[in-house]
């Protein structure tokens, strides 16, 4: 069971993020920013990717939201900008699926590397359990996993469970959507991979403040 992307082959993600707070039950009412933009990838060989982040816009968001950080934002509610960054290319490392390195150009500001690590995170899935505490790797034999892993991210080295499935051929049929380019399957199979990150438990945790004065005894919440 292996995690590679196909050498000479160029991939286009478009990348939709959201960072959100609200008074909890108190109201429904959401205030925060949502991103969005294109990610293309290019496998050089199966440890060496180059990469571009570009297109990007950006709105700022204070609505209701009954259905929690879930509900769904359309852009034509949104006054979307440009995101004003560089737009350069980069190169990510890999190892079995997990991020090594992050190359980034000298002249890139440190708040868009910040913004080129979260989105890169979500491309490093572990199905060999290198990282894993507790280990139930998948196989050829047997595809079906479920393993916690440290993994480090811009928001720091934390806890991510980890569930692997084949994808079934009724689920598929049902959420066409899940799988946008059947063919890239190949000779192997459809995977479902899904990751949690418990913030509660971490190694290291970063914090970001913003609009606040200097305290010492703030923490995470």
């Amino acid at each position: 069971f292996q995690h590679n992307w196909q050498v000479g082959n160029e991939y286009t993600y478009l990348v939709r993020s959201r960072t959100l707070t609200s008074l909890g039950d108190l109201s429904d009412v959401h205030t925060g920013i949502l991103i969005k933009a294109l990610l293309t990838v290019q496998a050089k060989d199966s440890n060496v990717l180059a990469a571009k982040v570009w297109n990007g816009q950006y709105a700022r968001v204070q609505q209701s939201m009954p259905d929690g950080w879930e509900t769904e934002i359309s852009d034509q509610m949104l006054e979307l900008r440009d995101l004003p960054i560089s737009g350069k290319p980069f190169q990510i490392r890999m190892k079995h699926g997990l991020i090594r390195d992050l190359i980034v150009d000298r002249d890139v500001p440190t708040w868009e590397v910040n913004i080129l690590k979260s989105i890169v995170g979500q491309l490093q899935v572990d199905t060999q359990g290198e990282n894993a505490v507790k280990v139930q790797v998948p196989t050829d034999d047997e595809p079906y996993a479920s393993f916690k892993a440290m993994e480090d991210s811009v928001g720091g080295k934390c806890e991510v469970l980890y569930d692997i499935a084949p994808l079934s051929d009724f689920v598929i049929h049902r959420s066409p959507e899940l799988v946008p380019m059947p063919t890239l399957k190949g000779d192997g199979r459809h995977m479902e991979v899904i990751k949690i990150k418990n913030f509660d438990n971490c190694d290291q945790r970063i914090n970001y403040h913003f609009g606040m004065t200097d305290n010492s005894r703030l923490e995470p919440g």
